[in-house]
């Protein structure tokens, strides 16, 4: 396998070798938003729907995309930033409003605000700081921090929109940026095509009775116990040369994602004991966007349910190479697009377009009650992220959000060479982090 192989798999999830031909839409979409008193009006998309039903004060599916810079951030320059890109990006610059059956956002034109550095996030934001959008800019020392809610997009549609702004703060500073290519320029006009629902226009009709209801919630996962956090999360990083892990997934002929998943799988071996007839469930975002054609920058992920047994291997390579032929399995381009046309179906119910909001929020916060997370953890790995020198990134990162049952999840970046994984932990105890940044770190030989 080609050194260059293995660096076109350290996408998100790259079902083949070979870049696949993205399937053309079934449907050009009739309108992406429309304007309502010369405002423009968006629905929540088809993957996001429930984000904002689920939502409260306290939680809220938020995740937090970081870079970290060559020299000190000056507040005041990136609020001015920020300021002159939001026009540029209409899917974010709104504030959200209740219909009749769903919520629904609408432009804002208010001011955008920048706040220090967190101290735990991702964290809830507080729409009355925020004049009401559903994203926080924070800055401190040398580093940048936008804190999005998912149902606004997902973490590709934060990375262009976090790259735009850093180039608009580049240039109120005066520094020249030459070529300004895999950057969305702010001083160039939106296409339309970037507020679609992708789920909508790539939905192939199905019937109600052939969605697979069980396979879509899963079974009981293994979960990683501990003593809760008070209010909020921690964090853990590692930082090393990405060509390392490249390397060694070449060896064995894995993707880089496949790879962690099965250092995932092994450090759970070695960190946890065995819960009965629960297994290791791996979920891993797949990026519709490679299979499927799309520019849109919100929401166009979907996740994938990587599933072993424990201790059913005795190496990190058996459960990689396992890891990857789930992933090629479940990735599939006809998998995919039966998933697309699953959540689309189920929203298009003539029972949720008559049931009003109030009641769905009072029944699928109900429910939530009685059910936990159907994962052990999840493992997003964001790819490689690129953007010119004279923007002086040190690196990117990614947080992801946790919660009761859900106490860990695992992000990754690549930024020139430099790997950056991030733990979210919701539980003081750091048995199984330690244990896997150090596999990740140094491999154990076994």
């Amino acid at each position: 396998m080609s050194e260059q192989i293995v660096e076109e798999k350290i996408k998100d999830v790259e079902v083949k070798t070979s870049k696949p031909q993205k399937e053309p839409r079934k449907k050009e979409p009739k309108e992406n938003f429309f304007k309502k008193k010369g405002a423009i009006r968006l629905e929540y998309d088809h993957a996001s729907r429930f984000y904002p039903i689920y939502s409260s004060k306290k939680y809220q599916s938020n995740f937090v995309i970081g870079v970290r810079l060559h020299e000190e951030v000056n507040a005041e320059v990136l609020e001015k930033a920020v300021n002159d890109c939001a026009v540029r990006f209409p899917a974010f610059k709104v504030k959200q409003k209740r219909g009749y059956a769903w919520h629904y956002l609408v432009e804002n034109d208010a001011h955008i605000k920048v706040f220090p550095l967190e101290k735990a996030v991702p964290c809830p934001i507080d729409t009355k700081k925020t004049n009401g959008y559903l994203f926080k800019l924070t800055c401190g020392e040398n580093r940048i921090e936008l804190i999005i809610f998912h149902g606004l997009c997902d973490g590709n549609g934060a990375i262009e929109f976090l790259k735009t702004i850093l180039l608009a703060y580049k240039r109120l500073q005066g520094v020249s940026v030459v070529s300004t290519e895999g950057i969305l320029d702010h001083e160039d006009d939106f296409d339309a095509m970037e507020l679609e629902d992708s789920f909508v226009s790539h939905y192939e009709p199905i019937k109600l009775g052939e969605i697979d209801f069980k396979k879509l919630l899963g079974g009981t996962p293994h979960r990683i116990k501990g003593e809760l956090i008070k209010g909020g999360f921690e964090t853990d990083r590692l930082v090393l040369e990405s060509a390392e892990i490249a390397r060694r997934a070449k060896d064995i002929g894995v993707s880089f994602t496949a790879y962690i998943t099965g250092v995932i799988a092994y450090a759970l071996d070695k960190s946890e004991k065995a819960q009965k007839n629960n297994n290791y469930v791996i979920m891993v975002p797949v990026n519709l966007r490679n299979l499927f054609e799309s520019i849109s920058l919100r929401n166009f992920v979907t996740f994938i349910r990587v599933i072993v047994k424990p201790h059913s291997f005795e190496t990190i390579e058996e459960y990689a190479v396992e890891a990857s032929k789930q992933i090629a399995e479940e990735a599939s381009k006809e998998k995919m697009a039966r998933f697309i046309s699953t959540s689309v179906k189920a929203q298009k119910s003539f029972l949720m377009k008559i049931t009003p909001l109030f009641l769905k929020q009072f029944f699928l916060k109900l429910a939530r009650l009685f059910t936990s997370s159907r994962q052990t953890i999840i493992y997003s790995n964001l790819g490689r992220i690129k953007v010119p020198d004279e923007l002086g990134v040190d690196y990117f990162y990614f947080n992801l959000n946790a919660s009761t049952s859900n106490t860990q999840n695992l992000s990754s970046a690549t930024t020139d060479g430099k790997a950056v994984f991030t733990l979210t932990r919701a539980i003081k105890e750091k048995d199984f982090s330690n244990c896997l940044f150090s596999l990740i770190e140094k491999e154990d030989k076994q």
